[in-house]
């Protein structure tokens, strides 16, 4: 009789796959490295692989899209906070007005929207003097997909609670920190206390701003959530084109 066939799990013929995968990647070399769909499905086919999965993948690889954004080393958190995805088909103008509702509604601000070729942009707006949150959203409908993205910029908290606190209660309750010395006849050791009063007082208001920064961060992630599900219920109701472009 003869050797019966090596047998694989679920868990090694997905590592075999994907070592198959990076070998042939080397072995292309010079190569762009760029494929279409149509073709990652054809060759997820050949696997054995659900061309369906292939497209939900490709949908889950772009709505990842990361947006790099750095801590600022003295704030202890982003001047900045920038989100995007993409989902895979185009929106209509008919999308517009609930995508703007929702955006109102998860921000609690108000602000004014333009339309310019077909990408949609609302921008916070100030209203009877109280100051708003500096955040832009922009959906643009283009090559297949659309695409949302979130900025909202933290300079004006930052400036909040680093001017107003730190030079606040900083300085003015540095007072406080002196009398004791003072009082004692030992005014040499004022400036040390003065030193440690304030990096104190900046070591509070650092991690209160990186707090608020992550607060707002995860607000905007459900924004993002929110208009990437209406976005998708838009395509998805939009009648089917003519010709599957994939590429």
């Amino acid at each position: 009789m003869g050797k019966p066939p090596r047998t694989y799990s679920e868990q090694e013929a997905a590592l075999v796959l994907k070592r198959a995968a990076e070998l042939q990647q080397a072995q292309a070399g010079s190569g762009s490295g760029v494929r279409t769909l149509a073709e990652l499905e054809e060759a997820a086919e050949e696997a054995g692989i659900d061309r369906a999965l292939v497209r939900r993948a490709a949908t889950e690889v772009r709505r990842a899209a990361p947006v790099e954004t750095r801590d600022n080393a003295f704030l202890g958190g982003p001047t900045s906070i920038v989100l995007e995805a993409v989902v895979d088909g185009e929106i209509g103008p008919d999308s517009h007005e609930p995508l703007i509702t929702e955006v109102r509604r998860s921000t609690g601000e108000h602000g004014a929207h333009e339309v310019l070729g077909r990408t949609l942009t609302w921008t916070t707006r100030p209203v009877a003097g109280q100051p708003a949150r500096t955040i832009t959203v922009s959906v643009t409908p283009r090559g297949g997909v659309t695409t949302i993205r979130i900025e909202e910029k933290l300079t004006m908290m930052a400036g909040a609670l680093f001017g107003g606190i730190l030079g606040g209660v900083g300085g003015g309750g540095s007072g406080l920190a002196v009398i004791p010395f003072a009082v004692a006849g030992a005014p040499y050791l004022i400036p040390v206390a003065l030193s440690v009063w304030l990096g104190g007082v900046y070591a509070v208001v650092r991690r209160v701003y990186r707090g608020k920064s992550r607060t707002r961060r995860k607000d905007l992630e459900r924004l993002l959530a929110e208009l990437v599900a209406i976005a998708e219920e838009s395509v998805a109701a939009q009648p089917a084109a003519s010709g599957d472009d994939a590429t």
